[in-house]
């Protein structure tokens, strides 16, 4: 096992986890209500929570009426109380997502509703009057207090005992379709018996997509054309939506395995729950809306790397300067040997976004290839370029998917499992980038291109 606070921090930004540390007092309450709900703790605590729950249904009109005033005090009082800073420790952070998991798993599983909205409207009609006349015969509260109860104990032990029993009688069966086909007006429903062994591993957790979305930034130099060469101080050539430095999407790659132990509801054994990303898609896309069209993915081959420097985001913003000079290089060298300009890749059709809203009215335009173009400042942005557009950026995404594997495994300890670092298997067309990528090194500091390149440079400011 790894430090998990040393894990956490690495791998968690900073308003997340301000954020989870801030919130850890209320999810420790929250957490310990549900467990109270689920009657998860001890049967005494959830049997007075029932008690506290009837008497504050009593006595709400007296304490409203008398000790209102001294009851808002007293809230205000706890309210404004100066609490002492919290220390952020391992336990800290580990009761922080068990109580986030003890909330998750608590959350009831509401089944979709299959009858017309005209069958439910007659159910209303029908319980209307019934409901009108025990609403008279019984007190608000009492009701109140009746419901809370039914909600209480709907996963007491007990209850559920009690609900299993009553359902194996067909007679309870037939009466209550019965009863749900005179209120709806619905036919009886159809069903086969059949026996279905009880599970005895948790439900699988089903799988979240993720959208990866990458900013692939262009300036724009006299003799030079468009190339990744910024400036110092402005946004790397490869960031995230919020201008991160990022890796590009020929080296980018998806979090390892990670793997957390986590103390299971019996308190007998462990639950291991193992995080797996993989790609969705088979290559990354672009993100292009033409006028008149609505926004769409394109399917699109990342460009190649030349620069090894490029992949490490970490070096984006201090090799500015040594990029520049090698784009003007291999300028040069292309305007020297002539080079026929690559055309496109065939495999560009076009995609509906999956990612996109209904909504496409906020999407900005761009041009067939998904560039987007600004002045000096990345302002005023248009899909047009043009005098006075200096800079232009274009999005690639991909997808990905992390499947959660839910074990129950024997005793041990609790936490995170330090990421197993295996060998990532690689596409074909990564592969093939990579190895072109490879083959074209930067030009040497001393080779005859740069003195050459020098010299030119040199010329071209003596005669201005």
């Amino acid at each position: 096992m790894v430090n998990v606070l040393a894990h956490f921090v690495d791998s968690v930004p900073q308003p997340l986890t301000d954020a989870l540390v801030n919130l850890a007092p209320l999810l420790a309450v929250a957490a310990r209500s549900t467990r109270l709900v689920d009657w998860s703790d001890d049967w005494y605590s959830s049997w007075l929570t029932l008690a506290s729950w009837w008497l504050l249904c009593l006595a709400a009109p007296a304490l409203f009426r008398y000790a209102l005033p001294i009851t808002a005090a007293t809230v205000v009082i706890l309210a404004t109380r100066q609490q002492p800073a919290l220390l952020v420790t391992e336990s800290v952070l580990e009761g922080a997502i068990a109580d986030l998991t003890a909330l998750r798993s608590a959350l009831p599983t509401i089944p979709p509703v299959s009858l017309p909205p005209i069958a439910l409207l007659r159910a209303a009609a029908v319980l209307t009057i019934p409901w009108v006349i025990l609403a008279h015969l019984i007190r608000g509260r009492i009701l109140i207090a009746i419901f809370g109860t039914l909600v209480l104990t709907h996963r007491a032990p007990w209850a559920r005992v009690l609900r299993s029993v009553l359902w194996r009688s067909a007679f309870v069966r037939t009466s209550l379709y019965r009863f749900q086909a005179f209120l709806t007006g619905q036919p009886l429903p159809e069903y086969v018996v059949s026996n279905q062994p009880t599970p005895t591993t948790p439900a699988p957790v089903p799988s979240l997509r993720f959208l990866f979305t990458i900013y692939e930034n262009q300036r724009w130099w006299v003799g030079l054309d468009w190339t990744a060469a910024l400036l110092p101080a402005e946004r790397p050539s490869w960031c995230s939506p919020a201008l991160h430095p990022i890796s590009p999407p020929s080296a980018f790659t998806l979090p390892d395995p990670t793997t957390v132990y986590l103390p299971s509801p019996d308190g007998k054994s462990r639950i291991k729950r193992t995080a797996v990303w993989k790609w969705e898609e088979p290559e990354w896309r672009l993100l292009v809306r033409k006028e008149g069209s609505p926004l769409s993915r394109i399917e699109r081959a990342p460009p190649t790397i030349d620069d090894p420097s490029v992949l490490s985001p970490s070096s984006s913003t201090t090799s500015s300067g040594s990029r520049l000079f090698k784009a003007a290089a291999n300028k040069f060298k292309e305007s020297s040997i002539a080079s026929p300009p690559t055309s496109p890749p065939a495999n560009s059709d076009t995609i509906p976004s999956e990612a996109a809203n209904s909504d496409d009215s906020e999407e900005p335009f761009t041009d067939p290839d998904g560039w987007i173009f600004g002045d000096n400042k990345w302002e005023n942005q248009s899909h047009r370029g043009g005098l006075g557009k200096y800079t232009r950026s274009r999005r690639w995404t991909r997808v990905a998917i992390v499947s959660e594997i839910v074990d129950v495994v024997e005793q041990g300890e609790l936490g995170v499992l330090s990421p197993q670092k295996q060998p990532k298997t690689q596409s074909p067309e990564r592969s093939t980038s990579s190895s072109s990528s490879s083959a074209v090194a930067p030009p040497d500091p001393e080779s005859p291109l740069r003195q050459r390149l020098r010299a030119a440079l040199s010329k071209s400011s003596i005669s201005s």
